[in-house]
């Protein structure tokens, strides 16, 4: 037998059933499991896909129409430019938490407790939420183009991004 893990936030009252497998092993192993350092992000958006800059009016149109917003707007060489941050619930949500991967056989039951269904349950399942934000943080534009493991996530990248122009 085998024990069973969630990821809990004590502070929010939250988990996810992780995607990639719930065992120890497959917690480690698995690139689905990776959305802990998404939700444990302590900084700005800046350097990842979440933020970008715009000096064309009709970009920065159509990513205000697809969930951005302006982080700031300027003027350089007498011509305007937008950056723009990706709007997310999920992003660092968890950043500064307790958080715990709890098992069903851990001494605090703490799985046990999270568990428990009905209307009376405190804790709330973030897991469909989360996961959809995350796969599009990775680029994966359906759950279809999900993988599991790291060597197909990076292969995946790698064809999704061979033709695209930065």
């Amino acid at each position: 037998m085998s024990q069973y893990f969630l990821f809990v936030n004590l502070d929010k009252k939250e988990y996810i059933e992780p995607r990639g497998g719930i065992k120890l092993r497959d917690l480690c192993t698995e690139t689905a499991n990776a959305i802990l350092p998404y939700l444990l992000a302590d900084g700005e958006k800046d350097g990842t896909p979440l933020m970008t800059s715009t000096s064309k009016e009709w970009v920065r149109n159509e990513k205000l129409k697809n969930g951005w917003r302006v982080l700031k707007e300027g003027e350089m060489l007498n011509e305007k430019y937008w950056i723009m941050e990706k709007v997310t619930r999920f992003f660092g949500r968890w950043s500064g938490d307790r958080i715990i991967v709890a098992g069903d056989y851990g001494h605090t039951k703490l799985y046990d407790l999270v568990m428990e269904k009905g209307d009376e349950s405190e804790w709330k399942d973030i897991t469909e939420e989360a996961y959809k934000e995350f796969y599009e943080f990775l680029g994966f534009e359906l759950e279809e183009d999900y993988h599991d493991t790291i060597a197909e996530v990076v292969n995946a990248i790698r064809v999704k991004n061979k033709n695209r122009r930065w």
